[in-house]
């Protein structure tokens, strides 16, 4: 079993976070994610990042792209603005989704999104904790 790094409630990182581990988030991150694991957006989590990881798992609330080389799973209560790309994603009821979906062979390739041009131009989507 990986190594898995928690980010806890109450708990604020900014920057870039890098890992071979899996990560699981329960409080807020704004920057970007690359892991070589497994990423989980606990419930009530708040995310400004993209993320790159083998496989993500949204419950809680995600502004950036989402790019995994297996799979993403959104659950009830996600909320993402912007793009998904992986091999095989799955979408549970009640999540909800902004920007486009990618999946398929060669899905996670590195692509220009709508979210990337957002954050490059400095806008920033309406996503807030609820």
């Amino acid at each position: 079993m990986a190594d898995v790094t928690v980010i806890g409630e109450g708990t604020f990182v900014r920057g870039a976070l890098r890992g071979d581990g899996d990560l699981e988030v329960r409080g807020r991150v704004e920057g970007e994610i690359a892991v070589a694991g497994e990423v989980t957006i606990g419930e009530g989590a708040l995310v400004r990042a993209s993320i790159t990881a083998t496989r993500i798992v949204v419950r809680g609330a995600v502004a950036g792209d989402l790019v995994a080389t297996e799979a993403v799973r959104l659950e009830q209560g996600a909320r993402v603005v912007g793009d998904l790309r992986a091999e095989r994603i799955s979408i549970g009821e009640g999540a909800k989704v902004r920007g486009e979906i990618h999946t398929g062979t060669g899905a996670h390739a590195a692509v220009p999104s709508r979210a990337v041009a957002r954050a490059v131009c400095g806008a920033q989507p309406a996503l807030r904790s609820t």
